[in-house]
Formats: structure tokens, sequence, C-alpha cells
């Protein structure tokens, strides 16, 4: 995730963070240049950014050259700031540094909308995707509970 979050491009109305992500025929995921990717940080990097998904076969021979997927576009940036204050929704958090979370998971049919979307800074994003859940009125109250194997 440091290296997503490296390049702290300002809100320009490009993409924030584009990823190229290569995905193997038999489930495995890496960046380009190689590096290996573990599930939960795929997850992650596809929750806040532009991706461009490649699928390769076990040679590495690119079978299908994917589209971008799921960015909030500028408007909804704003949007989801002004509502949140700025600040993580997690509880007694107040960084300001902050990715847009979606509640309901984007990969589970979650839309892009305003409406699901909050504001979490790195550390409490990595927790929701590392099994922690959110309920409750994105315009209130929400709850997050750990999960329970921990």
């Amino acid at each position: 995730m440091d290296l997503v979050r490296a390049h702290t491009a300002r809100l320009c109305g490009a993409d924030r963070y584009l990823v190229h992500v290569v995905m193997t025929a038999t489930g495995g995921a890496e960046i380009l240049g190689g590096e290996p990717l573990d599930p939960a940080t795929t997850a992650r990097i596809r929750c806040d950014c532009s991706t461009v998904t490649h699928w390769v076969d076990e040679t590495g021979e690119p079978l299908h050259l994917g589209r971008k997927q799921r960015s909030w576009n500028l408007a909804q940036r704003r949007a989801i700031t002004v509502r949140d204050r700025g600040r993580c929704r997690f509880p007694n958090c107040q960084r300001t540094h902050n990715d847009i979370h979606h509640v309901q998971p984007w990969e589970h049919g979650g839309p892009t909308d305003i409406t699901n979307g909050i504001l979490l800074c790195p550390h409490h994003h990595t927790l929701i995707h590392d099994g922690w859940t959110i309920t409750g009125d994105i315009n209130h109250t929400l709850v997050f509970r750990r999960p329970t194997s921990l």
C-alpha cells in the first residue's frame, strides 16, 4: 500500500492512482514488475484506485487486457470529504489523510456512489479489509465490528 500512496496526486480531475494488476491463470496477482500481491492487499489497492487488470496464462502470455474500474470521480470525492468533514469515520479517529472505502464492496455489487463511500485512514482501511464490518447509516452513525475470530 505504501507504493500506492507514495505519489500523492492532488484531486486534479485525473486518476488519483492508476495501478496495473496482473492476474495469473492460477489465481495469483502481482503489480507490473513482478511484485506479488496477496488477496487482501489486492482488495485494498482496488478499493480506492483506478486499476487495469491484465489476465495472463501460465507462461505470462496476455489473455485479456482489462479496463479501469470503480474509481471515485472528483465530485464524489469532494462530496464524501465534505460529508465526513475530512476525517476518518472510524470511532475516535481524527486522521485527515484518507482513502474512500466502498462500504458495500464493489466486487460484491456495491455501487461507486456517495451513499456507499466513506473516508477511512490507511490504518482503519486495512482493518476493514482484514475482516472488520461496517453497519449503520452512512449519513449518521456507523458501527464498526471486529471479526469474531480476533
